[in-house]
């Protein structure tokens, strides 16, 4: 098993050298002023010590995530491409502010390590959900649907009929019901779904257009008085064999698990070392995987 030590490098001008006695990593020629200020200079040690009493932890655990992701397969070249097209999509998403939101970053060139390292991680759930792919089909059933629901009988035999004639399912959702996403989408036994509407996806092999799904949704008023209103489903099953929608049910799994979950495995993998103390400390509780 390749072993990866990750020594302290918050800034580049930092670099660790080993542990002291209390088990609080030191810097090499710790006494070489950096900072020069008016009455008292600042040293290489006294630098690297105020860095780590802030919270550092996302830099340290996206700069491991990211040698892990390199150690996994990844390349530089595509995490850098990856990246330079998501600031592409920042950029249309936020035009003129734009360059404030990387201003926040400190910059674009720190903006843009800041995506790589996420990038990484998301590289590293893709490998995760990959090896578990069996379980979570098993526990989730994915299919990829569409679906809409109606509040009165006349409006879903209207949806049908339209909808037999050949006009999209999309655009008449959008006109006549209430859509959970009437686009194409993955669904599973975990979402928030009425029982019947599960019940219904689960004990058929058919696809295409269900029959009605009668439903009813329960209010109390300020004074505990209960109504029920009827709630109508139609249900257009796309594809049944996940085979097909690979990709979309990685990216469904990648919103579901949390992210915690896949840095411990590979920290664990590839036993991850933190040799300083006050590092360790601070990560160690949502960070399982990590060893000192």
């Amino acid at each position: 098993m390749k072993k990866i030590l990750i020594p302290l490098m918050i800034a580049s001008l930092l670099l660790a050298s080993g542990c002291s006695k209390d088990n609080t990593a030191k810097v090499s020629d710790s006494d070489k002023v950096l900072i020069a200020a008016p009455k008292d200079n600042f040293t290489k040690q006294e630098l690297f010590d105020f860095m780590k009493q802030q919270d550092y932890s996302s830099i340290v655990i996206g700069s491991i995530a990211e040698k892990i992701a390199l150690a996994e397969g990844s390349t530089e070249e595509e995490l850098s491409a990856a990246a330079d097209t998501t600031i592409s999509q920042y950029e249309a998403i936020y035009t003129t502010n734009f360059e404030k939101l990387v201003s926040n970053y400190g910059g674009l060139d720190a903006f843009k390590k800041v995506l790589v390292r996420s990038l990484a991680t998301s590289a590293l759930a893709d490998k995760y959900i990959d090896l578990n792919f069996d379980k979570y089909l098993t526990s989730y059933s994915p299919i990829k649907a569409q679906i809409v629901y109606f509040d009165n009988l006349y409006t879903v035999d209207t949806f049908r009929t339209r909808f037999n004639k050949g006009e999209d399912f999309a655009t008449l959702a959008k006109e006549l019901g209430y859509s959970l996403d009437a686009k194409a989408q993955i669904y599973t036994d975990k979402d928030e779904l009425p029982v019947e509407v599960k019940e219904y996806i689960n004990n058929t092999d058919a696809l295409g257009l269900s029959d009605n799904i009668n439903t009813a949704t329960t209010a109390k008023d300020s004074e505990g008085n209960a109504t029920s209103t009827p709630r109508y489903y139609l249900i257009n099953i796309i594809d049944r064999d996940v085979n097909n929608y690979k990709d979309d049910f990685v990216n469904y799994m990648k919103n579901k698990i949390d992210a915690k979950e896949v840095l411990n495995y590979y920290f664990d993998l590839y036993n991850v070392t933190i040799h300083d103390q006050t590092t360790y400390d601070l990560l160690k509780d949502e960070y399982t995987g990590l060893k000192k």
